[in-house]
């Protein structure tokens, strides 16, 4: 479960995101704007080390929210 701010709609500052993916489905990944990139690039980070991270420009990402509470129920 994670609570999202879902009127954060821009990744800035960098951190972690909910956003919707190719298929259709909510996932949570760490988002950093390249800054140096024109047009606007983002970094889709995963904390998954057998996903890549992957870059796309910031107008094609749908971000859902600002992921600020994860809870974890054993």
């Amino acid at each position: 479960r994670v609570i999202l701010d879902t009127e954060h709609k821009t990744p800035t500052p960098d951190g972690l995101y909910a956003i919707r993916d190719a298929f259709g489905s909510i996932v949570v990944k760490r988002l950093q704007i390249l800054r140096s990139s024109h047009p606007t690039r983002v970094k889709i980070i995963s904390d998954n080390p057998t996903h890549p991270a992957e870059e796309v420009r910031l107008s094609e990402l749908e971000v859902v929210g600002k992921a600020l509470c994860c809870l974890k129920l054993f």
